[in-house]
């Protein structure tokens, strides 16, 4: 993890470095020279946008280096709370008896015997006949 950081720190400091050698040319170019001046602008862009993604890239290592340990241990205690409410609510379901209940309910005209609906119901896709299906 250092090892990076280091390395990040290095490649920001030379990507500043070059920044400031393009800043420095892009003010000695003499404006006489429209397409001199515009390749220098288009270089300080560049180094600009490499300065700054060094830099972002440099942050989001040194917070990750500083609050990595702190996030660890965040994430340890929502996963013991996260485990203990799994657990509850296992335990709740294994109490309550779901093997009695019945799925669904078979249609009157069949009888008392006849074994209860079972699956879901969803509805066709075709809004044409509107039918219900198993």
């Amino acid at each position: 993890a250092l090892r990076g950081l280091r390395a990040a720190g290095r490649e920001r400091a030379r990507a500043n470095e070059l920044l400031q050698g393009a800043l420095q040319h892009h003010a000695e170019v003499p404006r006489r020279r429209p397409l001199e001046a515009q390749e220098a602008a288009a270089a300080l862009g560049g180094a600009r946008g490499v300065a700054r993604a060094r830099g972002l890239d440099y942050i989001l290592k040194v917070g990750g280096v500083c609050f990595g340990p702190a996030q660890l241990a965040r994430g340890e205690l929502e996963g013991a709370r996260r485990r203990r409410d799994l657990e509850q609510r296992h335990h709740l379901l294994l109490q309550q008896d779901l093997s009695q209940e019945e799925v669904g309910v078979a249609s009157e005209e069949a009888g008392p015997r006849a074994t209860p609906m079972e699956g879901y119901l969803y509805k066709r896709a075709s809004n044409a006949f509107r039918t219900w299906s198993r």
